[in-house]
């Protein structure tokens, strides 16, 4: 199922200044805990300069996608329509 035009949470990727990946994240607290998994794992790679993540509000279309077998439900965001970031990049 496709929803248009939601508020939710976020976890964005942000890479020379231009966002290559978001997350959908079901809390603020849970995105700054994936934040950080993510920040640690991207730092042992020696990318911390030119990779930024950040969490916030998106407005977004999303698509509710069902478990089926060892597939977990989820929530897919599909297109990002405004989001709250003041800089995309430190």
């Amino acid at each position: 199922m496709i929803e248009k035009g939601i508020l939710i949470w976020g976890l964005c990727m942000f890479m020379d200044g231009q966002l290559i990946e978001h997350t959908y994240q079901k809390s603020m607290s849970e995105c700054m805990k994936s934040k950080r998994i993510a920040m640690r794992t991207i730092g042992n790679a020696g990318e911390t300069e030119r990779v930024y993540f950040s969490c916030g509000q998106l407005t977004a279309d999303i698509e509710h996608i069902d478990g089926i077998g060892s597939t977990q439900e989820r929530i897919r965001i599909l297109k990002i329509h405004k989001h709250d970031y003041k800089k995309a990049y430190k």
